[in-house]
C-alpha cells in the first residue's frame, strides 16, 4: 500500500512537472529575465545541429547512429522552441515550456545515446571528454532550476546561458576528434603505409 501510493505521488509530481505551462518567474517583468546575449544563446541547439551535419567524428558514422534525424530535430525543433520558452514566454502562462520540455526529454535521449556510441566505438579521451562536458552541463543545469525555485533571476539567466552552450562544447570536442585526433591517425596510416611499401621494394631488389 505505502509503494502504491509512493508511486502515485512521483507520477503525480512528474506529471505536475512535465505539463507546467508557467515558470517560477511567472507574472516577472520581462526585462528582469536576460538579454539580447541570453536570448542568442538559446539558438545554440540550432548552430550544434548544423555543425553536426559538417563534424563527423568516423565513430559515429560508422554506426547506426541516427546521426542527421538528431541534428534536424535540433535544428529545426529544439533552438526555435528554446528560445519561445525560455526567451519569449519565460514569464508567461505558455505552452512552448510543455513542448520543450517533451523534446529535452527526447534529446537527452539521443545524446545518452550518442554517448553511449562514444564508449563503445570511440576514442577513450574523446568519450572522457565528453561524458566530462555533460555533467558540467547538468550541472550548470541543476544550478539554474535552483535559482528558478529561489527566484533569482540573474543566476538563472547565468546558469541557463552556460547549460545552453552545452551542446557547442560538444562540438568542440567533436572538432578536435575530427580534424586533429583522425587526421594524425591518418597521416600515421600513410606513414605506416609507407615504410611497409620500401620495405617490400628493398626485399624485391635483394631476392632479384
Amino acid at each position: 500500500m505505502l509503494d502504491s501510493s509512493w508511486s502515485s505521488s512521483i507520477i503525480s509530481c512528474v506529471s505536475n512537472w512535465f505539463f507546467k505551462s508557467t515558470t517560477s518567474f511567472y507574472g516577472y517583468d520581462d526585462r528582469l529575465l536576460g538579454g539580447p546575449i541570453f536570448g542568442l544563446l538559446c539558438w545554440s541547439y540550432t548552430i550544434s545541429g548544423i555543425l553536426m551535419l559538417v563534424i563527423k567524428p568516423k565513430c559515429i558514422t560508422n554506426t547506426s547512429f541516427p546521426l542527421t534525424p538528431f541534428a534536424m530535430i535540433l535544428i529545426f525543433f529544439q533552438g526555435p522552441l528554446s528560445f519561445k520558452a525560455d526567451y519569449c514566454n519565460m514569464t508567461n502562462d505558455s505552452i512552448y515550456h510543455v513542448i520543450d520540455r517533451f523534446m529535452a526529454v527526447i534529446n537527452s535521449f539521443f545524446y545518452v545515446t550518442k554517448f553511449a556510441t562514444y564508449f563503445w566505438h570511440g576514442r577513450t579521451s574523446t568519450a572522457v571528454c565528453q561524458i566530462a562536458a555533460l555533467i558540467v552541463t547538468m550541472l550548470c543545469f541543476m544550478k539554474s532550476q535552483k535559482a528558478q525555485i529561489m527566484q533569482n533571476p540573474d543566476d538563472f539567466c547565468l546558469w541557463h546561458s552556460m547549460w545552453h552552450i552545452g551542446p557547442l562544447i560538444g562540438t568542440v570536442i567533436d572538432s578536435v576528434e575530427v580534424f586533429i585526433l583522425e587526421k594524425r591517425d591518418s597521416l600515421e596510416d600513410l606513414m605506416h603505409d609507407g615504410v611497409d611499401e620500401n620495405r617490400g621494394r628493398y626485399s624485391n631488389i635483394k631476392n632479384d
